[in-house]
């Protein structure tokens, strides 16, 4: 009975890792796993806008053109402001004119560019000057963070009639999370797992609903991520009306903190739950941003300093140091007052309190510490250096 178990499982795995069965031997080869390109990109410059896709016709290939890069910029500014902007804001935030925009972009990368003699075709790049684009957000009075989370694992338990689905098919929860996650303005970027054998293992539903942190977060190193979002679902059905509800449990584990958010959000009809479920992923991701957004706010009314100690193994290191503090929006400049073979003082100048720069630091894979009276800064992890 167990070895029929074991093999209904192989059947239902949802990656790519080979299984080889041999008599009651399972040999499992993984395939590399690691976070999309998407979550990568918005970490590493939150101005840049990749992925922009455009498709004009107009009465010439350059008519086409010139009216394809107007429309780029207008969609990749629209894909900023909701990687930066709380949703609250977006709405009441004025759409500058083509020309405003124009002033606030830094570069326009062309890719996969098709023409014809009344089309145009293209993917774009495009990179925001972070200075010009603070300055519309300060004028226009809204409240935005140029700090994005790091990726984050999410797994989506899905709870029906007192059973809970993970791994295993259907999971209608699981699907509509696919939808969504790798989003590339994203600020909270999320990856699902492949849900191979491997991932079988390390954790159970059960063990995902319970917060086991240790299986939970060896999962997390298998991707290289240190942080997991339990997303649990209860879908419920009054008998009476037969209206559907949707009660979602968001749970975060890992260095980012041990964070709970409850939601419930209710249906029209039976008919309804796909919508409603998907429904219930959106207002879910969108509350999880806003909450990022609100909590590392750039606070441009409290510029602070902070003295603090780098040691210096090599030079790598230093410049290692150097480039992730050059990528934390929070810090507006680094000033060096002392420098040595060995170590360095500096002074970091920058938005809000000493705990919004931890913690904003430690998205770059930097850890800010205090011993006594002194403050020390040292990497972490690993980054695109």
């Amino acid at each position: 009975m167990k070895d029929q178990s074991i093999m209904s499982g192989v059947g239902l795995l949802r990656g790519s890792t080979l299984v080889i069965v041999t008599g009651l031997c399972l040999i499992l080869i993984g395939l590399p796993v690691g976070v999309s390109s998407a979550a990568q990109q918005a970490l590493s410059d939150p101005y840049t806008v990749h992925g922009i896709k455009v498709d004009i016709t107009a009465e010439s290939a350059a008519a086409a053109r010139d009216l394809a890069i107007t429309e780029g910029q207008r969609q990749a500014f629209a894909r900023l402001m909701k990687r930066l902007v709380l949703r609250s804001d977006q709405k009441n935030l004025l759409v500058p004119s083509d020309l405003q925009i124009q002033g606030m972009l830094a570069t326009l990368q062309v890719e996969n560019e098709k023409t014809s003699p009344t089309r145009y075709i293209a993917t774009m790049v495009l990179r925001f000057q972070l200075s010009r684009v603070r300055k519309f957000l300060r004028e226009a009075g809204v409240v935005f963070s140029e700090t994005p989370s790091k990726p984050r694992l999410v797994l989506p338990v899905f709870e029906t009639g007192g059973v809970q689905v993970l791994w295993d098919k259907p999971n209608p929860w699981w699907e509509v999370w696919s939808d969504f996650v790798s989003r590339p303005y994203a600020v909270v970027p999320l990856f699902l797992p492949e849900g191979s054998l491997p991932d079988v293992a390390a954790v159970s539903a059960g063990q995902a609903l319970l917060g086991k942190e240790d299986h939970l977060l060896r999962l997390a190193s298998r991707y290289g991520l240190d942080d997991v979002l339990v997303a649990h679902a209860v879908l419920v059905q009054d008998l009476k009306t037969r209206i559907p509800r949707l009660h979602v449990t968001l749970h975060q584990f890992g260095p980012a903190g041990d964070d709970t958010v409850i939601q419930s959000f209710t249906g029209t009809a039976k008919k309804d739950i796909p919508e409603l479920l998907r429904s219930g992923t959106k207002n879910s991701m969108q509350r999880m941003e806003d909450d990022w957004k609100s909590s590392n706010r750039l606070d441009f009314h409290r510029p602070a300093r902070l003295s603090v100690r780098v040691s210096i193994p090599d030079i790598t290191y230093w410049l290692a140091v150097q480039k992730r503090l050059a990528r934390a929006a929070i810090v507006d400049r680094t000033e060096i007052t002392q420098i040595t073979r060995t170590d360095a003082q500096i002074i970091l100048h920058y938005f809000g309190d000493p705990k919004q720069l931890s913690f904003a630091l430690l998205q770059r894979n930097l850890k800010l510490r205090q011993d006594q009276e002194f403050w020390n800064l040292e990497t972490i992890g690993a980054e695109d250096d």
